[in-house]
């Protein structure tokens, strides 16, 4: 069944020995394609909370409407 909210974000974390890889998976039908989704958060590699700096979510036609990205993060506090 799909989500009743339009927003269903899913949050992967990988613990390395320095860092996390994180991976963001978002369905979102509310948002189209050729518009743009950020994460942010609390560290410089999210933006410090500046939605201009934060970790930009991709889709295309075939995965649309999931969203996805990763990043190497080096702390979660």
């Amino acid at each position: 069944p799909k989500p009743q909210n339009p927003l269903n974000l899913k949050i992967f974390i990988n613990k390395m020995a320095s860092s996390h890889f994180v991976k963001f998976r978002l369905y979102c039908t509310a948002i189209r394609q050729g518009e743009v989704i950020k994460v942010t958060g609390n560290c410089s590699e999210l933006g410090d909370w500046n939605p201009n700096n934060g970790l930009t979510l991709y889709t295309n036609s075939k995965e649309y409407p999931i969203w996805n990205s990763a990043i190497f993060i080096s702390s979660l506090d």
